[in-house]
């Protein structure tokens, strides 16, 4: 991965922010334009994401959920550069200076606010801002735009020895991402009658009856990163079962369980006796939120679950004829 200054280099040290390029850049010369400058890339540049929610894997809807924790790329954080005494020092002799500032911050260049009060520091760092290029951009252009809005809006900060850098802020879109990859729709396993006692389970030509065992029709995720949030909300949109030459029934609802004088939209009539692989499918429609904000609909996801039933020939028995 290359590095490229967004700064031009003052002497032998590096000015102010940085800009990551990405893994595909490979040479200097993709860098381009004039003072920029390839370097290794000195950061990580990921951040950990607290996901929780009841549709999270180990959760359930209805119930408290789930919670994990995931690493995420970020394209923006601040890097470790200079000690406290090698940022004073470097202002004092004029190998850090505001050498090209202007040509994209209109605001007038200063050294970093309380410098001084780190000037005899040696362990303890400046973490200057930093951008990489993700996959999520779709050229430089737009990875450059975003880039200067992030330096623009932040500055390095002192981190003393043993401490933590501020968490980076984490874009909408890789905190959704955080939260789809976690999340998981709950298995459609189904009940269903007549469930004759024994080796069989329904009988040729009669409706049998078939509901979700858990009729909970919604369940969220939420991504967590520092003062950023996403929160994907599913709704029970679908609810299908089919079964080869029984047909398929899409339901009103997750079917009714049976009942005396209950009724159903949720029945299959096998028309011959035997094993019957019946399979019910899920459509959940999802939307999603950053910090409260609404964002509007995402792709649905579904789930499937399978069972097989034994359906019997119903026969009578005569025993005696006039």
């Amino acid at each position: 991965m290359l590095t490229s200054l967004r700064i031009p280099m003052a002497a032998t040290v590096a000015a102010f922010g940085l800009v990551a390029l990405g893994a595909t850049m490979e040479s200097a010369s993709a860098c381009d334009g004039a003072n920029v400058g390839c370097v290794d890339n000195p950061g990580n540049g990921t951040v950990t994401v607290s996901v929780t929610g009841s549709l999270v894997r180990g959760g359930s809807p209805g119930s408290g959920g789930g919670s994990t924790t995931v690493s995420v790329p970020v394209p923006c954080y601040r890097t470790p550069l200079w000690t406290g005494k090698e940022y004073f020092d470097g202002i004092k002799d004029g190998t850090i200076t505001g050498a090209g500032w202007d040509e994209w911050n209109p605001e007038p260049w200063a050294p970093y606010a309380g410098y001084k009060q780190h000037k005899n520091d040696t362990e303890g760092r400046w973490y200057v801002p930093t951008c990489t290029m993700l996959d999520s951009f779709e050229n430089f252009e737009e990875f450059d735009k975003f880039s200067l809005n992030y330096f623009l809006n932040n500055t390095g900060v002192y981190v003393e020895a043993g401490e933590q850098p501020p968490v980076p802020p984490v874009p909408p879109e890789v905190l959704l991402k955080a939260a789809t990859d976690s999340m998981t729709m709950p298995e459609p396993a189904f009940d269903y009658n007549p469930d004759i006692t024994g080796n069989l389970d329904t009988l040729v030509n009669l409706d049998t009856w078939f509901w979700l065992r858990d009729p909970t029709g919604s369940g969220y995720v939420a991504a967590t990163a520092g003062n950023n949030s996403v929160r994907v909300d599913a709704t029970l949109d679908r609810v299908a079962f089919s079964a080869g030459r029984a047909g398929s029934v899409a339901c009103d609802d997750t079917g009714t369980a049976w009942a005396p004088g209950a009724s159903s939209t949720c029945t299959l009539a096998f028309q011959r006796p035997g094993e019957h692989q019946v399979t019910a499918e899920t459509e959940w429609g999802l939307t999603w939120s950053f910090n409260g904000q609404a964002r509007g609909a995402i792709d649905p996801v579904g789930a499937v679950w399978s069972d097989v039933l034994v359906v019997a020939q119903s026969q009578s028995l005569v025993t005696e004829v006039d």
